[in-house]
């Protein structure tokens, strides 16, 4: 009994759950969640239920690809509320609601498998959106929602298919564009094409710096490629078309290389050319110039800078730029040969005057700075500096000669005193200096010019002509100066001069009379005394004075013996020698040395009265 009341609960709850059920709406799970067929839609559920007029219909009920909810559908007085649940919308598209009737008036020879096709579309009028739109046939309904119910007592088989288009995802690199025909475009790159159509992707490099790497397509498409378009055909599924780029390589080259130069007075290529296989090298003297196929040239000496870079062809891209110095360097200036001219008697380096035998080229010739000159030959630096610039300048060497055209000046003196000081030749020479000791010849010699080389001296008794000097035999003189011994002789001493530019000076002393012999007073001897008359000679080649008693005299004085007295005789010659002698005159017998010369006469006397008598008597005898 309990059990039966158990029953009984259970069964009014199953009734009350089935009214139930019959007025709130109901809930159906998706049959197959599986991607669209060959029809672009999937049987989900058959709807049963009981529609106005009291007849039973079914509908189909064809739902979305990759169903991950159930279909929603509600029954309401008679009307059924459907709603799309969730889907791959990245790949599918949902295009609408596609509603038919498949019932008795369609005729016969309509099979099952048919009944998706929408080409069997028929008497429509069944579905309505709300209760005053009629569905016209073969047309599809806006996503959302949709009501249905029965309006007359028709029996038949009711569909409701969800339609899908498979999505084309393009996706293209940078520097691309694209437009997609036979497709409507939903956002970004994604478009909807019926399924089974055909789609055409056309595609244009927008920017040149850009090429095509590769186009795909995801797996199991069915396309085909053509200058700036893929097409896709008979499309059944979701695909993605990529057309993928990468920026165009830069043009590779062997670069341009430096040329060695020098000024030649014409225009000349700057640089051997590069090469490339990937495009054209330009050319420019300017980063931001003009550009061209032409190396640029130049023609004065100097630094240029050439700037290249390769324009790529149609699969590549220009080079970066990039420069190379290169140098123009100046031309060696040809002047010729350097002389200068001869300067006499002056080391003034600036009265050089320079000048060479190429004089074509313009330009300042002139002796470097800090130079000085000496006489003789001189080693001289001069530099060449051009006008034009596009040459070097020319530096070297010249011989300088510093003449020395003057000889030197030279003075002969004796014991240094104006007496006797001598400063050419002298003309005429006469022996008028006397010298009773040794002496002295100093020599001084003045040449601010090139300067004493040599002293020379040349000693002779006679006078000698200055031509016939140059034959004679020379001597040296050491320091500037001869000791002249007291020899009693006459003498002229020659000196010579000589300089470093070989010029002569030729100098001459008078002549010298060196006299160590005082004069000689002969008839009386110093001392004595005498009562006779005396003759008194004085005698000396170079006498000079005589006095007697200091008073002057000539060479030859008489002592009258009646002039009774005493005598002084002084005799001086030239040189300055004096004999002196005193005697006396007197009555008185004479003494001393004048006793015996008295004797001594009367011996003679005597011997020769002896001699004459004995004479006579051998003649008289024979």
């Amino acid at each position: 009994m309990k059990n039966r009341n158990i029953l009984k609960k259970v069964s009014m709850i199953f009734l009350c759950m089935s009214v139930l059920l019959s007025i709130l709406p109901v809930t159906v799970s998706a049959a197959n969640t599986s991607v669209p067929g060959a029809e672009g839609h999937v049987l989900t559920d058959i709807i049963t239920g009981t529609f106005e007029g009291g007849y039973d219909s079914t509908i189909l009920v064809y739902s979305t690809p990759n169903v991950s909810d159930s279909i929603k559908y509600e029954i309401n007085d008679n009307m059924a509320i459907f709603e799309i649940p969730s889907y791959d919308s990245s790949n599918w598209y949902f295009d609408g609601w596609l509603t038919w009737y498949k019932g008795s008036q369609l005729g016969a020879g309509v099979v099952t498998s048919d009944k998706a096709n929408p080409k069997y579309n028929d008497d429509l009028n069944y579905f309505e959106r709300n209760a005053d739109e009629k569905v016209v046939s073969g047309k599809y309904y806006a996503a959302g929602s949709m009501s249905v119910y029965k309006e007359d007592a028709w029996q038949g088989t009711y569909y409701l298919s969800a339609i899908f288009k498979p999505i084309v995802t393009v996706n293209v690199g940078d520097g691309v564009s694209y437009t997609v025909s036979q497709g409507t475009a939903i956002n970004n790159n994604k478009y909807a094409v019926t399924y089974g159509g055909n789609a055409s992707i056309n595609y244009t490099i927008t920017d040149s710096r850009y090429k095509v790497k590769s186009i795909s397509a995801s797996y199991g498409t069915n396309y085909s490629e053509q200058d700036g378009k893929v097409n896709v055909n008979s499309i059944e599924r979701p695909v993605t078309i990529t057309i993928q780029t990468e920026l165009k390589p830069e043009a590779t080259y062997i670069a341009p290389t430096e040329k060695t130069l020098t000024y030649n007075e014409k225009q000349q290529e700057l640089v051997n050319k590069g090469t490339s296989t990937e495009g054209t090298l330009m050319y420019s003297l300017e980063e931001n110039g003009t550009y061209s196929e032409n190396v640029p040239t130049g023609k004065n000496a100097g630094e240029y800078t050439v700037w290249y870079y390769v324009k790529g062809d149609a699969n590549h891209l220009d080079s970066a730029k990039q420069s190379i110095t290169v140098s123009i360097s100046k031309a060696n200036a040809d002047i010729g040969e350097v002389t200068a001219q001869v300067l006499n008697n002056i080391t003034d380096i600036s009265q050089v005057v320079l000048s060479r035998t190429n004089t074509t080229l313009k330009g300042i010739l002139k002796i470097k700075d800090g130079q000085t000159l000496v006489y003789g030959n001189n080693e001289v630096e001069y530099v060449f500096t051009p006008e034009d610039n596009n040459y070097n300048t020319v530096e070297g060497k010249v011989n300088v000669v510093v003449a020395d055209t003057i000889a030197p000046v030279g003075t002969v003196s004796i014991n240094g005193t104006a007496s006797a000081n001598w400063n050419q030749i002298v003309e005429p020479i006469t022996f008028e200096l006397f010298f009773n000791t040794d002496q002295i010849l100093q020599i001084s010699v003045n040449d601010n010019l090139s300067g004493v080389d040599k002293i020379e001296y040349y000693r002779s008794e006679e006078i000698i002509d200055a031509n016939l000097l140059e034959d004679e035999k020379w001597e040296t003189v050491i320091d500037g100066k001869l000791n002249l011994k007291a020899e009693n002789k006459k003498l002229v001493y020659y000196v010579r001069i000589t300089d470093k530019a070989n010029n002569v000076s030729l100098l001459s002393t008078n002549g010298l009379v060196f006299d160590t012999v005082a004069p000689k007073i002969s008839g009386v001897e110093d001392g004595k005394t005498y009562n006779s008359t005396k003759t008194i000679t004085i005698s000396d080649e170079n006498l000079d004075k005589v006095t007697l008693n200091g008073e002057n005299a000539t060479n030859k004085i008489t002592l009258k013996k009646t002039n009774l007295g005493t005598y002084k005789i002084v005799a001086t010659d030239k040189a300055g020698n004096v004999s002196t002698v005193t005697v006396e005159i007197s009555n008185n017998p004479p003494t001393g040395d004048n006793i015996m010369l008295y004797i001594m006469l009367v011996l003679v006397s005597s011997i020769g009265l002896i001699i004459t008598i004995r004479a006579k008597k051998a003649i008289k005898n024979n």
